[in-house]
C-alpha cells in the first residue's frame, strides 16, 4: 500500500510539471517580451559603406576609401588599412540597434556629452551624397550628474 501512494504521488506531481510546461512555457510568444529595437542606420550594409572618417576628440582626423583593393588609408598618410579593423567598425555601424531614445531633436547636444564629442565617425555609402554620422559622447551625459541640485559639466 505504500508503493503505491508514492506512486500516486509521483504520477501527480509529474502531471503538474507537464501541465506547467503545456500552459505557460509553450504557449508564451516567440519575441523577446522587452521593447523591440530598431537599427540606428536602417537601411545601412557594411558591405556598401566607401568612405570613413574617424575624428578624435584631441581633433586627430583619419579618412579611410574603399578601393578596388581594399580599404586605404588616405589622411593622414595614404597606405594600406588592416581590413579586419575596417571591417570591424562598418559591421558594427550596420548593426548598431538604438537602445531608447532620450530626446528626438535636443535643443542642447551639451545634456548628452555631444557638443565636444569623444569620437565621431563619419560615413557615406554607395548611393549616398553627404556623409551620416554617428556622435559618440562621454559614457554618461552631463546633465545626469548634479551636486546641489545643479547639472555640472563634469561627473567623478
Amino acid at each position: 500500500m505504500r508503493g503505491l501512494r508514492t506512486t500516486i504521488g509521483l504520477i501527480v506531481v509529474l502531471c503538474g510539471l507537464f501541465a506547467y510546461i503545456y500552459f505557460v512555457t509553450w504557449k508564451q510568444p516567440a519575441e523577446a517580451p522587452g521593447p523591440k529595437q530598431e537599427k540606428v542606420f536602417a537601411t545601412l550594409e557594411a558591405d556598401k559603406i566607401e568612405e570613413l572618417r574617424v575624428k578624435s576628440e584631441s581633433g586627430d582626423t583619419s579618412t579611410l576609401r574603399k578601393e578596388k583593393d581594399g580599404w586605404r588609408l588616405a589622411e593622414p598618410v595614404a597606405t594600406a588599412a588592416a581590413e579586419t579593423e575596417v571591417s570591424g567598425i562598418t559591421s558594427a555601424l550596420s548593426q548598431l540597434e538604438m537602445v531608447r531614445l532620450v530626446e528626438e531633436k535636443p535643443a542642447n547636444l551639451n545634456d548628452y556629452g555631444l557638443s565636444s564629442p569623444r569620437i565621431e565617425v563619419d560615413f557615406k555609402a554607395a548611393g549616398d551624397k553627404d556623409f551620416r554620422s554617428l556622435l559618440i559622447g562621454q559614457k554618461s551625459p552631463a546633465a545626469t550628474c548634479s551636486r546641489s541640485g545643479r547639472a555640472t559639466t563634469r561627473c567623478s
